[in-house]
């Protein structure tokens, strides 16, 4: 986890002649930017990867821009990074993921997923406790079916971009909230 060292070393390797070798460091400067929250160098450092790319690698390239620009609330340019990136995939389960992409509908906080029904009911308690306050709304209940395993996610909020979406989870003050894409 020393990020600016190797951000030093990759970006050495961006300038290298072997376009594969140069894309990837591109694309691993992108998930060190993503990581570190910088999302608007992630998202230039996933384009110049797909550049520099082919097949499967630039299609995740591509996907990687989508998410960085989903989060940014930039949905118009998420959506022309998801259609290419879905004109290059192959795989499967890339596939998959931009689907999912493309159906999301903005972002909401979460605060817990759990096996047990009466246990997610008591979260959902909690949550309203520290919400009503606050102004977010009231938390939710959502089934999530998971092959065989059935999961109660507490959700609360319907927000447009992830920026408003982080803003409401830390005004929250409660652990284990994250972030995530509302379907």
């Amino acid at each position: 986890k020393q990020y600016t060292t190797a951000q030093r070393y990759l970006e050495s390797a961006t300038g290298s002649s072997n376009r594969h070798l140069s894309g990837d460091a591109y694309a691993t400067i992108g998930l060190i930017h993503h990581r570190l929250g910088r999302l608007h160098r992630a998202s230039n450092a996933f384009i110049a990867a797909s550049k520099r790319l082919s097949g499967e690698n630039r299609a995740k390239s591509y996907y990687f821009a989508a998410v960085v620009e989903n989060k940014l609330g930039s949905t118009a340019k998420a959506m022309t990074y998801l259609t290419l990136s879905k004109s290059l995939a192959r795989d499967h389960a890339l596939k998959q993921r931009i689907n999912l992409e493309q159906n999301q509908t903005g972002f909401t906080v979460q605060a817990g997923a759990f096996r047990s029904q009466s246990r997610a009911h008591d979260q959902v308690k909690h949550v309203n406790q520290r919400a009503g306050t606050q102004g977010i709304g009231r938390a939710r209940l959502v089934q999530a079916d998971r092959g065989p395993l059935t999961l109660w996610l507490v959700q609360i909020g319907h927000f447009s971009t992830f920026a408003t979406a982080e803003r409401a989870r830390k005004l929250l003050h409660l652990p284990d909230t994250r972030v995530v894409p509302r379907f």
